[in-house]
């Protein structure tokens, strides 16, 4: 059984405040988008975690949270969560998938090529499910070239797809690709010109190869979406 494990992000990040709610899809995680929204998440899912329900409410109960203690730094215990969620749903590639990066992270290779083997066995036949994979990657910061793989796949399954252009652009960005990442994000915008996350991870690129419209594009990032500095903030994503 395949889950919808990820929502995806360019409505939690990128659009004004208003229009968010109409660009998400269901899944089990949403990545929060400040530090309280984050503390009252694991709040709840400590909750979900210990209530009896079917086995899909539980598996991405542990999913989500095994994702926010990776987001905190505390692999080993995102690892107990994710062996949860796939004790409840065999199958769960994106559990296999996160597992692996928590033992990468921790430097076990051995454990993290066993779990990468079975995620790639189960592959997701959905662009939007390789989008969504890219884009945890790319806000954690790891792994990033599995991230761009994920991003790559989902581009070549549905080319201009605005989710994944602004992940690959994110990925770019954290790569020091800058003029990359600035190809992306534009790109995003041919489709979705008010997309405050593209504008912003652009302004940044901008910012670092010293290009004067990056005033512009961070002042208009921050008038659609005025938390974007914040929420970016979570990931040690910042201006310069």
């Amino acid at each position: 059984m395949r889950l919808s494990a990820t929502l995806l992000l360019v409505g939690a990040l990128a659009l004004a405040p208003q229009s968010a709610g109409a660009f998400s899809s269901p899944g089990c995680f949403r990545p929060p988008t400040s530090q309280r929204v984050m503390h009252a998440e694991l709040v709840s899912l400590n909750i979900a975690v210990s209530e009896h329900g079917p086995a899909e409410e539980r598996a991405c109960a542990y999913y989500a949270r095994g994702l926010l203690l990776m987001l905190q730094g505390d692999e080993a215990s995102a690892i107990d969560d994710f062996g949860h969620a796939i004790n409840w749903i065999d199958g769960f590639a994106d559990a296999y998938a996160a597992r692996g990066d928590a033992y990468a992270a921790l430097g076990d290779a051995t454990h993290a090529a066993a779990d990468y083997a079975v995620a790639d066995a189960t592959k997701a036949d959905s662009p939007k499910d390789f989008a969504s994979r890219c884009w945890v990657r790319a806000l954690r910061g790891a792994p990033l070239d599995r991230a761009q793989a994920d991003c790559d796949q989902a581009i070549r399954m549905l080319p201009n797809d605005r989710d994944a252009l602004v992940a690959r652009c994110l990925v770019h960005y954290r790569s020091g690709r800058f003029a990359d990442a600035m190809t992306d994000c534009a790109a995003a915008m041919a489709s979705s010109p008010n997309n405050a996350a593209a504008l912003f991870l652009r302004a940044l690129a901008e910012q670092r190869l010293a290009i004067p419209a990056a005033a512009a594009d961070l002042a208009t990032a921050r008038a659609l979406n005025p938390s974007i500095d914040e929420t970016f903030a979570v990931y040690g994503i910042k201006p310069g």
